[in-house]
């Protein structure tokens, strides 16, 4: 009667009609009208009778992100043209701070691609580089916010701007809102700094390893001593029958190529590759020496030692700058927490291995120069070359040796495989007889 219920019809759920229900506590903007859905509803006498009655009954765990509704299913309204032009009047009116004419389209390109295109506020922004987090904008472009970076005498053109911010276009707007960010661009460089080193500090790290294995080659590795006490029995022998020559307890290594160039009196062998025979024949561990050796020159040769020890340097400066700025970030009210949570444990992790990594290349580098000048060097050609200059030459003479070692390793990779072959043959000969 009159709309009065029943005395025995079930009470209705309430029905969601404020969107604050459905969209995490955000109410709908004010002045915001949405799209009409025409629908038939169901009459309240049918509801309990209806799948509505279990679908009301579940737990309503549904939650609509609103602004991304609103965008989507707003009522747009037509805009007349005296409307556009009073709305591109408000543009023109915009306030304009920054006069530099390069800055400003540096700014209008750059901060408009983020914001428009990527539906970022300055706020998110601003959050982003305080907390050095590239999750949302990618590392590359997070990292190219360091060229945004307000300069001392624009944030000075803009600190006097007492407005709305939303008045100012958009350079100003840019640094009006960034411009309290401490050290601005310094945060974005220590940070990509932080991200790049391990390959920096990695690359280094293997090139004086490199270096390293190239002056053990020389000094420790029996097979190459052995070798070359072959060449010099071998020089003293033919030596010998020479009146005029002594015999001799050395020789320098450059002298190698002579046993390249020295043939046989019927011209048609050199002395080098025979002599690899007869060593291959008594001693093949010896010829094994030759691939790793000549690998190792081979690296050495791509890398001047002195760069490796200029990178060194300059990591060890970003850490010097990292440690100024970690004290100046304590001392701030309210501290920098996000400067010093992500760049404090950074810097007590790898600042002394950077340190002890630097002074390794020094010392490597004038280890490797004593090597060169032990292994008959004249100490002032070499002065002030560089090292991959030096291994370069070092790497000719391996280049030629290697014509002549090359044919003696196919020779034994063809009789390991014949021997593989044998031997699994005599395997399975041997499991035919035991079945």
């Amino acid at each position: 009667m009159g709309g009065m219920p029943l005395a025995n019809s079930k009470p209705l759920p309430p029905v969601a009609t404020d969107p604050s229900q459905l969209a995490k506590g955000v109410t709908l903007p004010q002045g915001v009208k949405l799209k009409t859905l025409h629908w038939e509803k169901i009459k309240e006498t049918e509801f309990h009778d209806s799948i509505w009655a279990k679908v009301n009954a579940n737990p309503d765990n549904f939650k609509l992100e609103l602004p991304d509704f609103v965008e989507l299913f707003e009522e747009k309204v037509v805009i007349k043209k005296e409307e556009v032009k009073s709305a591109e009047s408000a543009k023109v009116a915009k306030v304009s701070l920054i006069d530099d004419e390069k800055r400003v389209q540096q700014f209008n390109v750059a901060v408009k691609k983020i914001t428009d295109m990527m539906k970022l506020s300055f706020s998110d922004i601003r959050k982003m580089v305080m907390a050095l987090d590239d999750s949302e904008l990618g590392y590359d472009t997070f990292i190219n916010l360091m060229y945004l970076a307000p300069t001392p005498d624009e944030i000075s053109k803009v600190s006097s701007f007492k407005g709305d911010p939303v008045t100012l276009d958009t350079p100003s707007r840019w640094v009006f809102e960034m411009k309290d960010i401490p050290i601005f661009k310094p945060r974005i460089e220590l940070y990509a700094f932080s991200k790049d080193y391990d390959g920096d500090y990695s690359l280094a790290t293997e090139r004086v390893t490199c270096i390293e294995e190239y002056i053990k080659f020389f000094t420790e590795d029996k097979r190459f001593l052995a070798f070359m006490k072959c060449c010099l029995d071998i020089g003293n022998l033919i030596n010998f029958y020479d009146n005029r020559k002594s015999k001799s307890v050395g020789f320098k290594f450059q002298y190698l190529k002579s046993f390249m160039s020295c043939k046989s009196n019927n011209g048609k062998l050199y002395l080098m590759p025979y002599l690899l025979d007869k060593i291959n024949e008594q001693n093949t561990d010896i010829i094994d020496f030759f691939q790793p050796m000549f690998a190792c020159v081979n690296q050495a040769s791509t890398f001047d030692l002195d760069d490796v020890i200029n990178t060194m340097d300059s990591l060890k400066a970003k850490f010097n700058q990292i440690k100024t700025h970690l004290e100046s970030a304590e001392k701030r009210r309210p501290p920098d927490e996000d400067f010093i949570s992500n760049l404090g444990p950074f810097f007590q992790a790898n600042v002394k291995k950077c340190m002890e990594l630097g002074d390794k290349a020094r010392s490597t580098k004038e280890t490797f120069l004593n090597t060169v000048i032990m292994m008959g060097d004249d100490p002032k050609k070499i002065k002030g070359v560089k090292t991959n200059d030096i291994v370069g030459e070092y790497r000719k003479i391996f280049q030629d040796l290697a014509k002549f070692i090359e044919p003696i390793l196919k020779q034994k990779e063809k009789e390991k495989k014949s021997g593989m072959k044998k031997e699994k043959k005599e395997k399975n000969k041997r499991v035919a007889l035991d079945e």
